[in-house]
């Protein structure tokens, strides 16, 4: 059996160990993997932008970058490197892994800034793979991390130039900044809830008026219950809205119906307010006006001790205890009355 054996290169300064035996590989003295931009990344991305969407995974993208990097710093500067001394030495190790051209054109210690030039870089080589034309996220985030621990402040970045907009190189500009991935994770998560908040209203107000519309439907129907009355009972509970509602509906009831006298059956109301008492003082005045009689029915000696605490009379108008009652002083009115059918033999 053939023997396995390490097998190690230097790329620039760079060593890259193969170790055949465990299968494994060693960058920089560190374990590492290869991975295909175009196939094995290419997808990767494209399930996160699937499963996360593309906002989201953007923002995932550039936290994962960012929290690499601020790894890279902290390992470089264990090793008692001077902050100068890293900067020089980070570019060509990025570039003989596969990261692309990478050049720190210019940086300050002092004002904590840098400026950096890519050209070929692997996220730009999977973006284009993937069909799109939208600079990427991971590795500016993670040189905004790497600065941010070897400057030791909070780095953000801006991308002022990207090869997806015409040049040849993108040109990221490192700078100072109270903005953090966490502080964008906030924001996005409280974007997504207020969103989720609108939306949430959107279908509550419309299944509302869904309902509202059902109930307005379904209740206070004008029940034409002969020629010349009709029956008008009242269920539930109502507000402004419902009650000017129920007055164009009996408008409309009456001019379609053309009654004589219109029975008012508040029998169904359970609990007297402002806005009850208001409906029935307007329906009469309203039903009175078209030269309808309103005939009231039901009427609680509660709901006559708040009809007179608030002034409202009822004296022109016929109340009733029951509807039956009703009806047959109606029939009355009409020269009509309920008689059995006569048998014949």
């Amino acid at each position: 059996m053939e023997e396995k054996t390490n097998n190690e290169y230097k790329i620039g300064q760079t060593t890259i160990q193969w170790n055949e035996s465990s299968g494994s590989l060693d960058f920089e003295g560190d374990d590492a993997i290869l991975l295909w931009t175009k196939t094995a990344l290419k997808t990767f991305m494209n399930t996160i932008e699937e499963i996360a969407g593309d906002d989201s995974a953007r923002l995932v993208l550039e936290t994962a970058g960012y929290r690499t990097g601020e790894d890279v710093s902290r390992f470089y500067k264990s090793t008692g490197k001077s902050v100068e001394a890293i900067i020089e030495y980070l570019p060509p190790l990025y570039s003989s892994a596969g990261w692309g051209q990478v050049e720190i054109t210019e940086y300050s210690t002092d004002k904590r800034t840098a400026a950096l030039r890519l050209k070929n870089d692997w996220e730009e080589r999977v973006i284009r793979a993937q069909g799109k034309s939208t600079a990427g996220a991971f590795i500016p985030g993670h040189w905004a991390g790497v600065l941010s621990g070897l400057f030791a402040t909070s780095i953000w970045y801006e991308i002022t130039a990207s090869t997806f907009e015409g040049s040849t190189y993108t040109e990221i500009s490192y700078f100072p900044s109270q903005i953090t991935p966490k502080d964008n994770i906030h924001d996005s998560i409280r974007k997504k809830e207020q969103q989720a908040i609108l939306e949430l209203e959107r279908k509550v107000d419309q299944r509302t008026r869904e309902l509202s519309e059902l109930v307005n439907d379904l209740s206070s129907p004008l029940i034409p219950v002969i020629d010349g009355i009709t029956v008008l009972p009242l269920m539930g509970k109502f507000e402004e809205n419902r009650s000017s509602q129920l007055i164009e509906k009996v408008l409309s009831g009456l001019l379609l119906h053309k009654p004589s006298t219109l029975i008012v059956d508040i029998t169904g109301i359970n609990s007297v307010d402002d806005y009850i008492l208001e409906l029935i003082n307007n329906l009469t005045k309203t039903t009175t006006l078209m030269g309808v009689k309103p005939f009231i029915v039901g009427i609680s000696p509660q709901i006559s001790i708040q009809l007179t605490e608030r002034n409202i009379t009822l004296n022109d108008q016929h109340c009733f205890a029951t509807l039956k009652h009703a009806i047959n002083e109606a029939l009355s009115i009409e020269g009509l009355e309920i008689a059995p059918v006569k048998k014949t033999d």
